[in-house]
């Protein structure tokens, strides 16, 4: 934590009304935010998340958070979203939800405790994907209409930029520019089948790290920054990717039973695009290492993607 962040952080607050003591203890998390629990002096905990960009997302999220809140998800309330004097970044200030995260609670439960875990989740997951939005697709605005005017603009066309981005900076290594062939066949057979799907509301990063569980149950969904609009199984997809990133309590197939409750899957198409949305993150992830420069997981990050290829193979 940087003196420069804290400074920031303490100037917001008092332009938010808060005064005296306050005590800031950093959370790691993420890459977007700077993100910290503050314990003002005669007043509750809560949760301030200043971003590291200026390009941040938090009227996209506080509006995605009230339709939520409005449907009887669990989410943290808004309490403010305050600009920082200085500059052009903002703070959004959230309410402190009791509760650990997912893979916390899942540590040493029965098996019972976790299908019902799982089922909680599943239905959860099918309420966020029953909610309304705007038009459009992709990343969400503040009036929560997608920003491409096609899912396969989004989804495909988009993606396709990034599979040649990567392709340009690892042209010699053979194992991965095949892999990224396969792929880029794979989407383009594949592309008719966007055309019919109706996008929903995404979490963007439903994993265990963002659910939140008290006394068995789900306590919060947290972290709204990367909501979009989409096919649900990029939900399911990202859920799968993570848990080869780390260990998930369980697979997003043991997710379904709770959602089929209240929402049904198209199985025609289904695994065709969670197979997609685990690539796109795949070979999206590996991009965002080359822009940055970042040796970190890079390794890691190639043997996922080659991995991959008996599945688009096939």
């Amino acid at each position: 934590m940087s003196n420069t962040t804290e400074e920031i952080l303490r100037s917001a607050l008092a332009a938010a009304g808060y005064n005296g003591r306050i005590l800031l203890s950093p959370i790691p998390t993420g890459r977007s935010n700077h993100v910290f629990k503050v314990s003002p002096s005669g007043g509750p905990d809560f949760i301030a998340r200043l971003s590291r960009h200026q390009d941040n997302r938090f009227e996209m999220e506080q509006a995605v958070m009230a339709v939520a809140q409005g449907a009887g998800i669990p989410v943290p309330d808004v309490m403010d979203l305050v600009p920082v004097p200085t500059g052009d970044q903002s703070v959004l200030l959230l309410s402190l939800v009791d509760g650990v995260t997912l893979e916390h609670a899942a540590a040493g439960i029965s098996h019972d405790a976790l299908d019902d875990l799982a089922g909680q989740v599943g239905r959860t997951l099918a309420s966020i994907h029953s909610l309304a939005i705007g038009s459009g697709y992709g990343n969400l605005d503040p009036n929560l209409d997608g920003r491409s005017a096609s899912l396969g603009e989004w989804f495909i066309d988009r993606f396709r930029l990034t599979i040649k981005e990567v392709r340009e900076h690892l042209v010699s290594d053979r194992e991965v520019t095949e892999t990224l062939d396969i792929v880029e066949n794979y989407i383009l057979v594949r592309r008719s089948i966007l055309s019919e799907i109706k996008p929903v509301l995404l979490h963007g990063d439903f994993r265990p790290g963002n659910i939140l569980v008290a006394d068995g149950r789900i306590s919060g969904i947290i972290d709204w920054e990367a909501a979009k609009s989409g096919p649900p199984a990029f939900d399911f997809g990202w859920w799968d990717w993570m848990a080869g990133d780390s260990e998930t309590p369980f697979p997003s197939t043991a997710l379904h039973q709770g959602y089929l409750e209240h929402r049904q899957l198209d199985s025609a198409t289904f695994d065709a695009l969670r197979q997609l949305a685990i690539a796109r993150i795949t070979i999206g992830h590996l991009g965002w290492l080359i822009r940055t420069e970042n040796p970190g997981g890079f390794k890691s990050a190639r043997e996922k993607l080659v991995a991959m290829r008996k599945a688009f193979a096939a």
